[in-house]
């Protein structure tokens, strides 16, 4: 997992966001049966 958080110093503006993380899932299935459940990611990588 990769995940980014907010950088409280940043000056272009206010930042939406706490953090973003990146949850990779190799397996079609694997990726499938998360999406399905509410708890996986909610677009293709790669």
């Amino acid at each position: 997992m990769t995940r980014f958080v907010r950088n409280e110093d940043y000056w272009g503006g206010e930042v939406w966001l706490d953090a973003v993380e990146f949850i990779p899932v190799v397996d079609a299935d694997t990726r499938t049966d998360l999406l399905l459940a509410g708890e996986g990611p909610r677009a293709p990588h790669g």
